[in-house]
């Protein structure tokens, strides 16, 4: 449990799309290669034959892998019991898991600004790689910004990189 006074939020998340994006151009650039080995030889060997039905096969994986994407959404909980009211635990809730499942722990693996790349690990060690993005936010900025302020107060002191305890540099 993350020692934070955070308000709790809830924001849309998705799997990382760019593992499908990737994937997607490895597929494309393994086409465009046949095509043009196929221009270069047009006796098409049997091992042009065997890469096409590797391309085929890449290409069924990915749609496989785009249908099962996750969607859902990140929630911050807070405690509410008359302690402090200091900690919380993040949740991904999902139509699988609508009750939604605890994340043992939760890191920016990746801030670009106005999309953020999270690594959160549930209870039973599955690793669910979540992609965040500024857009998402159905009504304001205060979401994304709300969002932000939880993953940053909620972080593992450990898991920081520290840049802001050591003393500024003297010129």
């Amino acid at each position: 449990m993350a020692r934070t006074g955070a308000a709790g939020v809830r924001y849309p998340a998705g799997s990382a799309w760019l593992d499908a994006l990737g994937a997607a151009l490895a597929l494309l650039t393994a086409g465009a290669a046949l095509v043009v080995w196929a221009m270069a030889r047009p006796d098409l060997p049997p091992a042009w034959w065997l890469a096409l039905l590797a391309v085929a096969s890449g290409a069924l994986w990915v749609g496989w892998g785009l249908r099962r994407r996750l969607q859902g959404e990140l929630a911050w909980v807070p405690v509410v019991d008359g302690g402090d009211g200091l900690g919380g635990t993040w949740r991904w809730i999902s139509t699988a898991r609508p009750r939604g499942v605890a994340l043992t722990r939760l890191r920016v693996a990746l801030d670009l600004g106005d999309a953020l790349l999270l690594e959160g690990r549930t209870p039973d060690g599955l690793r669910l790689w979540l992609w965040c993005r500024r857009s998402a936010a159905a009504g304001s900025i205060a979401d994304w910004i709300a969002l932000r302020r939880a993953l940053t107060a909620a972080a593992d002191p450990e898991g920081r990189s520290g840049i802001f305890e050591r003393a500024a540099p003297t010129p």
